[in-house]
């Protein structure tokens, strides 16, 4: 009688076994060498205004939600700033499947109005985030990183991290690369933004590539056997 074999046992199996993944390592030996989790506290809320556009697009999303909360910086504005190192950099880093720009700034206008008007609805009303190209999100195609599926029929929902993350008031400018059906360690054709003939990791490369580069502040992955452990450490 066949048997069925859950993708967790298969990963499960390639942690404990002798499963080669990526230049001769193991998943268990590149987790092993991530540096260890700092002690150090978050660090603290921004208390003057970014000087520059990209200053903007690197702020924690602690920093910046602490500058909408206090009227000293405008969703629109980190919407915007996000979207310019999109459009400078994303060529050579490819971090990026679908974009929407347009609605971007749209919702990040309402999210403004809104704002000034009854004060956020969380930390994350108004913050630019990107969604891992494995969440649904309605209206918009999921590849999952596979050309089986380049074109997929657009979700007909949203999925629940997506749901919440959109009911916080998060403003998601696209979605990210993925590697294949989140099943590997190099997410191509994504670059590492500090070196770009190395990978960025995998298999929420995609996310992590954009965080590193400044153009989100925050995003979306998943990780079974390192896909967002692997990313964070490269």
């Amino acid at each position: 009688m066949a048997k069925t074999v859950a993708r967790r046992d298969v990963l499960r199996g390639g942690l404990a076994g002798a499963g080669m993944w990526l230049a001769g390592l193991r998943v268990d030996e590149l987790t092993a060498s991530a540096s260890p989790a700092s002690t150090k506290p978050f660090r603290a809320a921004a208390k003057n205004r970014p000087g520059s556009s990209d200053d903007v697009a690197y702020l924690t999303i602690a920093e910046a939600s602490e500058l909408i909360r206090t009227r000293r910086l405008s969703p629109v504005e980190i919407v915007a700033a996000c979207l310019s190192r999109i459009e400078r950099v994303d060529e050579s880093i490819q971090a990026w499947v679908t974009l929407f720009p347009e609605k971007a700034m749209a919702e990040a206008r309402r999210a403004a109005d809104e704002i000034a008007r009854r004060g956020p609805r969380s930390p994350l009303h108004g913050i630019p985030i990107g969604h891992k190209d494995l969440y649904d999100m309605k209206g918009v195609r999921t590849t999952a990183g596979s050309a089986v599926r380049a074109d997929a029929p657009p979700a007909k929902r949203d999925s629940t991290v997506v749901r919440s993350l959109r009911a916080a008031g998060a403003i998601a400018l696209g979605k990210t690369n993925t590697h294949e059906f989140a099943y590997g360690v190099w997410t191509p054709p994504t670059s590492n933004p500090w070196d770009g003939s190395r990978i960025p990791g995998g298999s929420s490369g995609g996310t992590g590539a954009a965080l590193a580069a400044g153009m989100c502040l925050g995003g979306t992955g998943s990780d079974t056997g390192g896909s967002i452990r692997i990313p964070s450490s490269l």
